[in-house]
């Protein structure tokens, strides 16, 4: 199938080939879990990020690794609020390690796909009444990702989903679910 995709754009004339770099990026983070202790008002944990990530890889195959910092509030809410001071969160380091796909280039336009392994380090988790810390949250969780993305130029947007498949909190079975939407330059 990958090599009739490819054998179809490369007909078709469009450039597949792009260097490698590296992207600087800020964006938001959404979490769900079936966890009630956090999950009380619905929605989703809110939060945002900071991230580096790389593309190795000179043409349709890349590979690309990087590391994030995650600041996620640790209780739900109906209304995405990354930014909510009543709202303790907990600081999370992302690695995540993905084999993308350059999958057609028009101009300066050009749309990726990617796949991989998302490893997590909780750093910190502020005080809070929920009675969530170390002891009750795992520091390593992991995670199966998905992810596409949009460079329009120098100016990269990507979207990923994290489906978790390690437990975050500790005794209870209960897993995360990212979203991510980071919009970052690409060097």
């Amino acid at each position: 199938m990958k090599f009739y995709v490819l054998a179809f754009f490369t007909l078709m004339g469009f450039e597949i080939f792009a260097q490698s770099g590296a992207v600087i990026g800020v964006g938001a983070s959404l979490g769900y879990t079936d966890n009630p202790v956090v999950m009380a008002d619905a929605g989703a944990l809110s939060g945002w990020h900071i991230s580096v990530t790389a593309r190795l890889g000179p043409n349709f195959w890349y590979l690309k690794p990087g590391l994030e910092l995650h600041k996620m509030n640790l209780l739900s809410s109906s209304v995405f609020n990354p930014f909510a001071e009543s709202n303790p969160a907990t600081y999370i380091v992302k690695a995540p390690v993905q084999i993308g796909a350059r999958v057609f280039k028009i101009g300066n336009l050009l749309f990726r796909a990617s796949a991989g392994i998302g490893s997590n380090f909780i750093w910190s988790i502020e005080k809070n009444s929920l009675n969530l810390n170390h002891n009750t949250m795992r520091d390593l969780h992991f995670g199966a990702l998905g992810g596409l993305g949009i460079d329009l130029g120098k100016f990269a947007i990507d979207f990923n989903f994290e489906k978790g498949f390690s437990e975050l909190y500790k005794d209870t079975g209960y897993k995360v679910d990212y979203i991510t939407v980071t919009a970052g330059l690409f060097f």
